[in-house]
C-alpha cells in the first residue's frame, strides 16, 4: 500500500513537472519562430517601395502651360462721343485758335440776336471788336474753335461767339420791334445802371459828329459787358461828345447818351 502511494505521489509530481515546463517553453517557443522566421515576399516589396531614395536625385515637376491667349487687334470705330473733349467755358484767346478747326466748306448760319464781330475770340479785350451783324443776319463760317466761329465777311474774318449762332433761319426784327425792345431796354437800363458819364470820361469842349462803319450797339459805359441801350445802323452819324478810352461818349438826336467803340467809326 505504501508502494502504490509512493508510486502515484511519483506520478503526481513528474506530472506536475510536465505541466510546469510546458508552461514555461510556449512562450520561448513562439517568439523563437516569431524571430526566426524569413520574410514574406510581399514584405520584402514593402519594404523596397519604402526604402528612402538618395538625397541628390532631383524631382522635376511639368505643370501643365496655358496656351497665350490670343488678341485680336481693335478696329472697332471710335464713335463722336469717345473723341469728344470738355474744355473749360474759361479759356484764353490763344487757347481757342489752338483748337481752331477749319471747315471743309463754308456754312451758312443765323444771327439770333445783334452780335459782335472780333477779331480775336475773347469778350474781355472791348477794343477787338470789328464788326457787327443784325438779328436775322447770314453768317459764313469757315472756321470753329471750341467756343468761337470764324466767320467770312468779304474781304475780312472776324470771331463771333458760339452760342449766338443758329443753324435754323431767323426773321429779323422790324423796325418796330427794334424800336420798342431799345426803348423797354433803355428804360430798364435807366432804373438799375449807373449814368452814362463817369469819373473817366472827358468831355470834348466842342462836339463833333462821327459815322458808324458798321452796325454797332450803343452801351451804357465805356465797357463791352455793359448793357446795351440801343443800336446803330451802318453809315449813322451820331454826335460825339466825350470818351473814355476807345469809346466815344456820344448823343442821339433823341437825347439819348451811351458809349460806341472807336474801332466801329469812321
Amino acid at each position: 500500500m505504501k508502494k502504490r502511494i509512493a508510486l502515484l505521489a511519483l506520478v503526481a509530481s513528474v506530472s506536475a513537472m510536465v505541466l510546469a515546463g510546458c508552461g514555461t517553453r510556449a512562450p520561448e517557443e513562439n517568439t523563437t519562430e516569431a524571430q526566426t522566421q524569413p520574410k514574406t515576399e510581399q514584405q520584402e516589396t514593402e519594404a523596397a517601395t519604402f526604402a528612402v531614395e538618395p538625397a541628390t536625385e532631383t524631382v522635376v515637376i511639368e505643370l501643365p502651360t496655358e496656351a497665350p491667349v490670343q488678341t485680336e487687334p481693335q478696329t472697332e470705330a471710335v464713335t463722336e462721343a469717345q473723341t469728344e473733349i470738355e474744355f473749360p467755358d474759361n479759356l484764353s484767346a490763344d487757347e481757342e485758335m489752338e483748337y481752331e478747326t477749319e471747315l471743309p466748306q463754308i456754312t451758312v448760319y443765323y444771327a439770333s440776336d445783334d452780335i459782335n464781330v472780333r477779331s480775336t475770340p475773347e469778350t474781355e479785350n472791348g477794343d477787338n471788336i470789328v464788326g457787327s451783324f443784325q438779328k436775322g443776319d447770314e453768317v459764313n463760317v469757315v472756321a470753329v474753335t471750341p467756343h468761337w466761329y470764324r466767320i467770312a465777311v468779304d474781304d475780312w474774318e472776324g470771331y463771333v461767339y458760339g452760342e449766338v449762332l443758329s443753324e435754323e433761319k431767323v426773321a429779323p426784327m422790324t423796325d418796330e420791334e427794334r424800336d420798342a425792345a431799345a426803348t423797354a431796354e433803355a428804360e430798364q437800363i435807366a432804373q438799375n445802371a449807373e449814368p452814362a458819364a463817369s469819373a473817366d470820361v472827358s468831355s470834348y469842349a466842342d462836339s463833333f459828329s462821327v459815322v458808324t462803319a458798321g452796325d454797332c450797339n450803343i452801351r451804357a459805359n465805356a465797357n463791352q459787358q455793359a448793357n446795351i441801350i440801343g443800336t446803330l445802323n451802318a453809315d449813322t452819324t451820331v454826335t460825339a461828345i466825350g470818351e473814355a478810352g476807345d469809346w466815344y461818349l456820344v448823343r442821339l438826336d433823341d437825347g439819348t447818351e451811351g458809349y460806341i467803340n472807336k474801332n466801329l467809326t469812321k
